[in-house]
């Protein structure tokens, strides 16, 4: 018999939340994380069984900021340089 889910991404508040029918032998949730997701994610499973029988978990996803880094290239101008005497 399945089993229904709550599933809930949030940060300082719920971002999403999908009820999904569990088959007994499993589910595979895919979820997609981007940049307003980061510097991290909450997930929050709760799986309601048969009668008054339930289960919950949460999990901390870190999420790299991607858009955010910041690419620097330095060149030294002149190429060459010499080093000069202190007196």
């Amino acid at each position: 018999m399945p089993a229904l889910a709550l599933v809930t991404t949030e940060r300082s508040s719920v971002l999403t939340s999908q009820v999904i029918s569990v088959p007994p032998e499993g589910y595979t949730f895919n979820l997609p994380l981007g940049d307003d997701q980061s510097p991290n994610t909450y997930v929050s499973v709760t799986l309601l069984g048969p009668g008054a029988d339930f289960r919950q978990g949460y999990i901390n996803l870190p999420v790299e900021p991607v858009a955010f880094k910041l690419n620097v290239d330095l060149k030294a101008s002149p190429e060459k340089s010499q080093a000069r005497r202190q007196n």
